[in-house]
């Protein structure tokens, strides 16, 4: 729908963008973090933002929708919500710059504030009600946690990144590997960003070819085409850094609010997944636009932009499993724990699993336990840990059983705990607990 307001009547052109979007490479490298599959719901939110704006079919209720649909992804998924509105405020600044002097970009907002001033404000009602449950959820938390910059930057991608498509890629799999050639980046999901080549090579011959009309024309149709492929550019610039000190993301870090909160910058990678499409169909409408005074041109014209969009939806395909879930074999586990004996109100676990599994699966398992009983469990698993709980993240740890004993006792837990060991599916209670 978004790609069709740009290229009226060509719908399955439209399609293959869509399909670029949906099963974007830039997505599929970060499977293993489902959340960010939250960024569907931003093509639903920037039509409620257009339609509002545009004052058809109840203005007022699309607005309010929008800012509901923004303010409740921030507790869906902080990163999603939290790129999706730097991006658009630095959308609003490039689209107001684009507009030329200064005087005439404030008073374009002065305009549109005064024509649009009951619509912003039921937007503003929604922005400020959607994340109510977020702020009960996180407020009282606020100021004990937060990501020290040097954090940040030692997950950040680098230049050579851009080139990482990851090692399944369908069509770019093999070069990658290649050129990597067994390097840690390739398999590191925090690094590995997923932009293909030929979106690539389409990114940038748009927003040069929009560069250079914005210069002869500043009509709205330019300045939404450059803002686009500039912000899909921003989004991918913006986490690099180089020579692991230098990275654009510092001036994020300090003047943006909320910025101490994201540990993997790479993500805004998600974004820039939604917006190449749209700069794609930019460009294809500006061409197609220049067929006007040559009819003739419009069928060949039309034929290879199918042919190279069925080749930037071919290049987003992966074979192999990043990662998944098998919800049968999670229920199974889940039905043999037996029930907790009398007396148990909190427990942990232990694990004599050879192998020994990475400590999220064990943590996770012990939640999904917790969850599944309504029994309160010492165990858990995020990308920060309270102070003091060292070795208890990872039940395969030599330390463990002392980093419990020890979180126990400075927790006060003075009854009622108990172990449950996962592999022979026994419960026992701990000696003076």
């Amino acid at each position: 729908m978004l790609c069709l307001r740009i290229l009226r009547d060509h719908r399955i052109l439209c399609a293959l963008l869509a399909a670029t979007s949906a099963f974007s490479n830039m997505l599929y490298v970060q499977a293993g973090h489902s959340q960010l599959y939250s960024v569907h719901w931003l093509p639903l939110i920037l039509l409620l933002v257009i339609r509002a704006a545009e004052g058809r079919r109840a203005p007022r209720l699309q607005a309010l929708l929008a800012g509901l649909l923004t303010g409740l992804l921030f507790l869906s998924t902080y990163y999603v919500a939290w790129f999706a509105v730097l991006c658009s405020v630095i959308a609003l600044i490039l689209f107001g710059w684009l507009g030329g002097t200064l005087r005439a970009g404030l008073a374009a907002w002065r305009t549109t504030l005064a024509r649009s001033l009951s619509r912003l404000t039921w937007g503003a009602v929604g922005l400020l009600l959607g994340p109510v449950p977020f702020a009960v959820l996180y407020l009282p938390t606020l100021g004990s946690a937060g990501r020290s910059l040097g954090g940040v930057l030692q997950n950040a991608p680098e230049p050579i990144d851009i080139l990482n498509t990851g090692q399944r890629n369908f069509v770019w799999g093999p070069l990658t590997r290649t050129v990597f050639d067994g390097s840690p980046r390739l398999s590191n999901g925090e690094l590995g960003f997923g932009l293909t080549p030929i979106a690539l090579a389409l990114l940038v011959t748009a927003t040069i070819r929009f560069c250079l009309r914005t210069r002869a024309a500043r009509s709205r149709w330019n300045r939404a085409a450059l803002t686009t492929s500039l912000v899909a550019c921003t989004a991918i610039l913006l986490p690099m850094k180089i020579f692991s000190v230098v990275s654009a993301w510092i001036l994020v870090w300090f003047l943006v609010p909320g910025s101490y909160a994201i540990r993997a910058n790479d993500r805004i990678g998600v974004i820039a997944g939604l917006a190449l499409p749209l700069v794609v169909a930019f460009l294809l409408a500006d061409v197609l636009r220049k067929t006007v005074r040559h009819p003739s041109w419009r069928p060949r014209v039309i034929a290879a932009a199918t042919a190279v969009l069925m080749l930037l939806a071919l290049e987003q395909a992966n074979v192999g499993r990043n990662a998944g879930i098998d919800r049968p074999a999670e229920l199974a586990a889940l039905a043999a724990v037996p029930v907790q004996p009398p007396g148990c109100r909190t427990f942990f676990l232990t694990v004599h699993r050879l192998p020994a599994q990475p400590a999220y699966e064990s943590s996770i398992d012990a939640m999904l336990i917790s969850q599944h009983l309504g029994l309160p469990t010492i165990n858990g698993f995020s990308g920060q840990f309270p102070a003091g709980y060292g070795s208890v993240a990872d039940p395969s740890a030599p330390d463990y059983a002392a980093g419990v004993a020890r979180w126990i006792d400075d927790n006060g837990l003075v009854s009622g705990v108990c172990r449950y060991d996962e592999t022979a599916h026994t419960w026992a209670k701990v000696a003076g607990r």
